[in-house]
């Protein structure tokens, strides 16, 4: 996000393909990273939030980004926006790894 933001042109269109193909690729992932995050008891639940989440995003982001060029901003603005918005989600990672940690801290104490 940060290099479409820092650079437009023929690099950005490689950016893109990039971005797909990770998007793509983690879709696989999620039913497994949801049961080994949030056990497998309600599994399915969990995988459709996780994938309502992700339908909420992708209907989202051309709203948000139309909204953000009708106000004047440029495409560079639009992908600072997703660099911002990956960096929470890096820090929400963080967070609810440190909490995991915290949980079976306790949970090897008893």
């Amino acid at each position: 996000m940060l290099v479409l933001a820092l650079i437009l042109g023929k690099i950005t269109t490689l950016c893109v393909v990039l971005m797909y193909g990770c998007y793509g690729g983690i879709m696989g992932s999620f039913p497994s990273l949801a049961s080994s995050i949030f056990g497998m008891e309600h599994s399915g639940e969990n995988y459709g939030y996780i994938m309502f989440g992700m339908a909420a995003a992708t209907l989202g982001a051309p709203a948000l980004s139309g909204l953000m060029q009708g106000y004047g901003f440029d495409i560079r603005a639009v992908f600072v926006m997703g660099a911002v918005s990956a960096v929470l989600a890096f820090v929400s990672m963080l967070l609810l790894e440190r909490d995991f940690r915290k949980e079976s801290r306790r949970e090897m104490s008893c």
